[in-house]
């Protein structure tokens, strides 16, 4: 019994060693050298292309909002809060658009209404229970805006803006 014993621990050694040589094998021949490089370019590309895609999407993200090229721009605003507005009229309908961008999202909204106060223009936009209204300053206040969100009727925010561009 003693000697099948030693027959499985001598065959497990010499299985062992052969292993251990095999790798040494490798390591001289370059073989393991050129897996690992391998291994690093195949990482380092895919840690390009992940990089050049977070720089497109951020790079996209502070981009002005636009509508598509049936519309010409009205106003551009960049408001307090990392708010980019846009107010767009179609060319063949006259329909106010009204697009921004901001840390909590993007919005598109249709079918806005003009006022003309004198002192400004008001464009108002509708979303179910919430109202946008972007105003342009006119005359001394050109260049200055606002913009108001409202739910139910009631003020839930309100961000002073410049000219944008």
């Amino acid at each position: 019994m003693d000697d099948k014993l030693e027959s499985i621990a001598y065959i497990e050694f010499m299985q062992a060693f052969e292993q251990i040589e095999l790798i040494e094998t490798l390591a001289m021949s370059g073989l393991m050298f050129n897996f690992w490089r391998g291994l690093m370019k195949t990482l380092l590309k895919r840690l390009t292309l992940l990089l050049g895609l977070m720089a497109c999407v951020s790079a996209y993200l502070v981009l002005p909002a636009s509508a598509d090229s049936t519309a010409s721009l009205i106003l551009s605003l960049k408001c307090q809060g990392g708010y980019n507005v846009n107010v767009w009229r179609r060319y063949n309908s006259g329909e106010i658009l009204y697009r921004s961008t901001s840390p909590q999202g993007n919005l598109s909204l249709g079918k806005g209404t003009r006022d003309n106060t004198g002192a400004a223009q008001v464009y108002k936009f509708k979303n179910g229970n919430y109202e946008y209204q972007v105003i342009g300053g006119r005359g001394d206040h050109q260049g200055q805006g606002t913009l108001e969100v409202y739910k139910n009727g009631r003020s839930i925010m309100s961000q002073s803006c410049t000219a944008n561009g």
